[in-house]
């Protein structure tokens, strides 16, 4: 019984390789075929970025506070920014084949909490945030199917709505303007299409919670990671 089994079992495996390797001949007959009979097509392909290309990138951003420090006198504690994941869209221009710009922006939502007081945990509110960024970036192979780049650039953002948490009374946060540093890639699929992943790391400075007379100390940066895909114009 055991022999016939592992006969069979080999007969099995023997078959499946043996069609998996008429299938891989078939697959590499049929591309060398396909590159045959359009070779104009490939000639045609432009490959990588260049000077004047416009590019639309739509990701998913995940944001992590770092070095998060607070001053929240007499009550004691610390105040928390929560990780978030949401939708990151922003646009380049390639002023040269090397130099490009970027523009981004969106609104946030966030939900900080603070920890560790006399009073026990605080939730502080929903606070919503508008935010522009713009860079300045260098991509190292321009005419290359993966490019990686860096840039510098700044960020801009302020609120737009507040809504306190239960027993908060309303609160004010100061506008922030935060230099970034940025490194990625892009890397072509097709002739207009990109996947692209970035990492954006932005030195936020001290801000205050503004309440009833009193403000409430914030410190923190930020870091940022994308993963997306980008459409060349």
């Amino acid at each position: 019984m055991n022999i016939r089994f592992h006969r069979r079992s080999l007969l099995r495996v023997t078959t499946l390789l043996s069609l998996a390797w008429v299938l891989i001949e078939s697959g590499i007959d049929g591309v060398s075929a396909a590159e045959a009979a359009a070779p104009a097509q490939s000639s045609v392909e432009r490959r990588g970025l260049s000077a004047g290309d416009w590019m639309v990138r739509g990701r998913i951003m995940g944001l992590f506070p770092l070095h998060e420090a607070s001053d929240l006198g007499f009550i004691g504690g610390r105040i928390e920014t929560p990780v978030q994941v949401l939708p990151d869209g922003e646009v380049t221009h390639f002023l040269t084949d090397h130099v490009s710009i970027e523009l981004q922006g969106g609104v946030v939502a966030s939900k900080p909490v603070i920890r560790d007081s006399i009073v026990g945990e605080i939730e502080i509110g929903t606070i919503w945030t508008a935010a522009v960024g713009a860079a300045a970036q260098y991509h190292f192979l321009p005419g290359a199917r993966l490019n990686p780049y860096v840039g510098v650039g700044v960020n801009v953002s302020w609120p737009v709505r507040i809504e306190p948490g239960p027993g908060v009374a309303d609160f004010d946060i100061d506008r922030l303007v935060a230099p970034a540093l940025q490194a990625g890639a892009d890397y072509q699929l097709s002739d207009s299409w990109f996947a692209n992943t970035s990492l954006r790391y932005s030195f936020v400075p001290g801000h205050a919670y503004s309440s009833a007379g009193a403000k409430y100390l914030s410190d923190l940066d930020m870091l940022a990671v994308s993963a997306g895909f980008g459409y060349r114009f």
